[in-house]
């Protein structure tokens, strides 16, 4: 199994969507949006060095409490759904 962090290593991955701010009030908004995102990491154990890549749609939800104009804080979560993964010569049960 892959569970030794030593073993991977982090890649490039990308996400493309499209997010907007909803004003409540003069110094509060919420922010909110859909994204789908690609995460990548590079495996090697022993002989065997492959590339993991798992797919997410991502619904943020988050309120933004401003300070100043310039100014501000977010607060929230992030909902991720897996759309799929390719766990290459690796069976994703096997990666932790």
């Amino acid at each position: 199994s892959v569970n030794d962090p030593a073993d991977a290593n982090a890649k490039n991955g990308y996400q493309v969507g499209v997010s907007g701010a909803f004003p409540i009030s003069d110094r509060r908004s919420f922010r909110s949006g859909l994204f789908y995102a690609e995460k990548a990491i590079e495996v090697e154990q022993g002989a065997t060095k492959d590339d993991l890549k798992f797919t997410y749609f991502q619904i943020p939800a988050a309120l933004l409490f401003k300070f100043m104009d310039y100014a501000g804080v977010y607060a929230g979560l992030n909902l991720e759904m897996n759309l799929g993964d390719d766990c290459g010569s690796f069976t994703c049960d096997d990666v932790k």
